[in-house]
């Protein structure tokens, strides 16, 4: 008996190395911190901590390759990367990738002068700010939820809202009061005001303009079915330890 239980263990831990792809899980990343970054000579951040806590669990060995995210998205669907993180789930995505369940729950801010706080006090929603005439800063290709994008498609507040190549930009701009507020979430948006060289305090103010779930994609031309299983398998585990929760917390924006 003694011996079939020590059997049963061992092909219980060597499971996720059975499944793992032949060499190893090819880790697709592009610089978007601080789900994904470089810091010194290492590629770390809340989405690689994750990873690499997973894959420690199923003992499968990780490699990175650094790329711009349509390029990133291109090979997963080639099955030239296994997996990518701070993805959204989508029809489109879903033909090619295995998507996890979500791990991290975002929230969308407006961000102001901490001197002109005091004028959002009774707005609560984009709308109203617009209809102030109040300029909001958002970046290109960022998804802000349903409020934002009808407003946008709306020739009357279209022109009131102002895109910046990248977040750094439009803190610098908002800073000098070429807008009055800019969209950013509780991680990157912390960064981006971390980091920021500005004159003037930005805080994050009480308004959630939207809330997003991210997840973990995995090719399917890279990774079997069983093996995404036994990922995200893990996945829930570790969020229900509160490991998830305990790693996010390093990165969250803290008030």
């Amino acid at each position: 008996m003694k011996k079939i239980i020590m059997s049963a263990l061992f092909c219980i831990s060597s499971v996720g190395y059975s499944l793992c792809p032949n060499n190893g899980l090819v880790v697709g990343w592009d610089p978007y911190e601080p789900f994904q970054m470089e810091n010194a000579g290492k590629v770390t951040g809340l989405d690689v901590e994750i990873i690499q806590a997973i894959s420690e669990r199923l003992k499968c060995s990780l490699t990175y390759k650094k790329r711009p995210w349509k390029r990133l998205l291109l090979e997963i669907e080639l099955g030239e990367i296994g997996i990518t993180g701070s993805a959204s789930k989508s029809a489109d995505r879903e033909v090619f990738g295995f998507f996890t369940d979500p791990y991290v729950s975002q929230k969308n801010y407006l961000y102001a002068l901490k001197k002109d706080a005091a004028k959002f006090n009774t707005m609560t929603k984009l709308s109203e700010i617009l209809e102030s005439g109040k300029k909001i800063g958002v970046t290109l290709g960022y998804e802000y939820g349903d409020e934002y994008a009808n407003l946008a498609k709306d020739k009357k507040f279209a022109p009131l809202f102002d895109a910046a190549v990248d977040e750094k930009t439009g803190v610098a701009k908002l800073d000098v009061g070429r807008i009055d507020a800019i969209i950013m979430n509780e991680f990157t948006g912390a960064v981006a005001v971390k980091n920021a060289q500005v004159k003037n305090e930005i805080v994050a103010l009480p308004i959630v303009v939207s809330q997003e779930e991210l997840h973990f994609v995995l090719s399917k031309k890279a990774v079997s079915p069983e093996f995404f299983a036994a990922f995200n398998r893990e996945l829930k585990k570790m969020e229900k330890e509160g490991v998830i929760a305990k790693i996010a917390a390093k990165y969250r924006l803290r008030y």
